[in-house]
């Protein structure tokens, strides 16, 4: 699998342009082109006047092989994909941990402790899911 760093695409592209354009920096047809996974996205806004998005992408090649042999552009190195794999509490707490709020950081925590096998509590303060939904539309 390869990477590709700072894809330049206009704001608002597809995966057919993210495919298009992946497939000419490393020189190959988009029929060559396998899985493509976005790993980061973020948009560059520091001039005005070109505003573009700029991607991390993993793609899977049809002869990677041949393709490594000719060489590859400077943003592009070759990856081994591996799963993240959730590490292993080294011991059970007396009394359950308490993650106080539904954040994305304390949603994975919980969610780290409920894989881990260790019961927690969650608490949540706020208004309900509905509303929230509503600010973060109108947002």
């Amino acid at each position: 699998m390869l990477q590709i760093s700072n894809v330049n695409l206009p704001v608002g592209a597809g995966e057919e342009e993210l495919r298009a354009r992946c497939a000419k920096l490393l020189r190959v047809s988009p029929r060559a082109l396998g899985e493509l996974r976005l790993v980061r996205q973020s948009i560059d806004a520091r001039r005005k006047d070109q505003v573009h998005l700029v991607c991390t992408v993993q793609v899977a090649v049809e002869g990677e092989k041949k393709l490594l042999a000719r060489g590859l552009p400077r943003q592009a190195a070759q990856v081994e994909r591996k799963p993240y794999r959730f590490p292993q509490a080294a011991r059970r707490p007396d009394k359950p941990p308490v993650v106080v709020g539904m954040g994305p950081a304390r949603l994975l925590a919980g969610l780290y402790l409920a894989r881990s096998a260790i019961p927690s509590i969650v608490l949540e303060r706020g208004r309900p899911v509905e509303e929230r939904a509503e600010d973060v539309e109108h947002f």
